[in-house]
Order: structure tokens, then C-alpha cells, then sequence
């Protein structure tokens, strides 16, 4: 969905008041982190399957080191996130003529670099194969 709001703003690159190039982007562009901020907030309030993973027969140091693992990988998710949000509130609040929106490096680091990378983050630390119990509801250690 990332990727279509950005054609979106290619569309708009020869055109800038391209009316499908920029209904493409906005609604994409908006709406696409929404659904990464949904995932995180669902993993936050599956914690219960933390405490499962930890709570099995035996805890070794695999299963410990593989939740710090995503833990770490939902933190630096939920940071990028946050960083895209503030980046958004004083770019929406200026209005459409804003120096700030009209910043194309500022955007793509800010705003795409940052989903990207929580995307990236939850690609390679994948919670389902870290913790076992969230994709099958019971343990595998």
C-alpha cells in the first residue's frame, strides 16, 4: 500500500495537480500506517503470549533470548511509528501550502523510511516464528 501512494506522488511529478495521482497518494500515503500501527497495537495487548513462551516447562536461554529479541524488534517498530507521527502533525497543521510538506527529502525520511523500516523490523524478527504460541496458540520449546 506504501508502494501505491508513492506511485502516487510519481504520478504527480510532471503534473502536480494530477487529481488520480493525488487521490492515490493521499489515501494510501494515510491510510497504510495506519495498519502497521494496528499490528503493533495487537501485539502490545498479546502480551499473554510473553508470558506463556516464558512460563513452559523448562525456560532455557533460547526461548528468553528469542522474546528480548522481539520485544527489542516491537520497540524499535513502535519508535519509528511515533517518529512518522510527529513528523505528520506539523505537516497536516500547516495546511496543504506548507514548507514542511513541500519538502520531498524531509517526507521520504520522515515519513516513508520510517514505515519502511518498521515494516523491515517485524519482516526479518517475524513474531509468529519468535514466539511460537502467538501463531499456533500453544508452545513448540
Amino acid at each position: 500500500m506504501e508502494a501505491a501512494g508513492y506511485m502516487g506522488r510519481i504520478l504527480m511529478h510532471d503534473n502536480p495537480w494530477s487529481t488520480s495521482g493525488f487521490r492515490l497518494q493521499i489515501f494510501c500515503l494515510i491510510l497504510a500506517p495506519t495498519f502497521i500501527a494496528a499490528a503493533l497495537d495487537f501485539f502490545i495487548a498479546s502480551r499473554k503470549h510473553l508470558r506463556e513462551d516464558l512460563q513452559g516447562e523448562a525456560v532455557t536461554e533460547k526461548p528468553q533470548r528469542k522474546v528480548c529479541l522481539v520485544l527489542a524488534a516491537e520497540l524499535a517498530a513502535y519508535i519509528t511509528v511515533l517518529i512518522r507521527c510527529i513528523y505528520r502533525l506539523p505537516e497536516m497543521a500547516g495546511g496543504w501550502g506548507n514548507e514542511l510538506m513541500q519538502s520531498e527529502m524531509d517526507f521520504l525520511v520522515l515519513d516513508g523510511m520510517m514505515v519502511a523500516l518498521a515494516c523491515l523490523v517485524f519482516t526479518v524478527v517475524h513474531p509468529g516464528l519468535y514466539l511460537p504460541t502467538m501463531g499456533t496458540g500453544r508452545s513448540h520449546w
